[in-house]
């Protein structure tokens, strides 16, 4: 993390994303990865607490300016020139025997899972009244790829009968529906959006 603080500029947003790039490899190399397999469980359970720490205090290390907690459920003021930046940094940094602290540790990890897929719809959701606009979310490749994963989390919890969080069964559903929805509209123009569309619709 910046050791000073530092104007706010497109290159301090930069480096902000940088930290978050490398917080996020560190996922996939210590988490996502053939090893894992070897380790017990509860050191890929502090692994995982580990990581979250570094997020959280990434997150708390942002400038108002580049805010992440703002309500995801209203539409940002869209002449602000970091909305954009905000809303980029907000989708990056929303991936037998056991004790019951064990059982708890999980149960939280999936709630969290659960919610940020939900809170990655209602980003979206702002730019997803035409594919321009959708597209608008920096950085536009990875769009595609966002929504495709929060479908993904999604859809496993209603395969799951939402008993994780069987209250919010129906707002799951209806986030799910909006997904789609947004597949199918991307699809005229994206061989990839349409091909993710097909799976998910099937």
């Amino acid at each position: 993390m910046p050791v000073v603080e530092l104007p706010v500029t497109s290159s301090t947003y930069f480096i902000y994303r940088t930290q978050l790039s490398i917080i996020s490899h560190e996922i996939v190399t210590q988490l996502y990865c053939a090893a894992t397999i070897k380790e017990k469980w509860s050191e890929v359970q502090d692994t995982i607490r580990t990581i979250a720490r570094k997020l959280f205090t990434w997150r708390d290390s942002l400038p108002k300016e580049f805010d992440i907690t703002f309500d995801t459920w209203t539409e940002p003021e869209w002449n602000d020139p970091y909305t954009l930046p905000r809303i980029g940094h907000a989708m990056f940094f929303k991936l037998d025997n056991q004790s019951q602290l064990s059982k708890d540790f999980e149960q939280e990890a999936v709630e969290n899972c659960i919610h940020s897929a939900r809170k990655m719809i209602s980003l979206l959701s702002w730019n997803a009244k035409s594919k321009t606009k959708f597209y608008a979310i920096p950085p536009w490749w990875h769009t595609l790829h966002y929504l495709c994963e929060a479908l993904s989390v999604l859809m496993l919890e209603m395969a799951f009968e939402a008993q994780h969080l069987a209250n919010e069964s129906a707002d799951i559903l209806a986030d799910a529906k909006k997904g789609i929805y947004w597949l199918a509209m991307l699809s005229t123009g994206s061989i990839a959006a349409r091909k993710a569309w097909e799976i998910f619709e099937t």
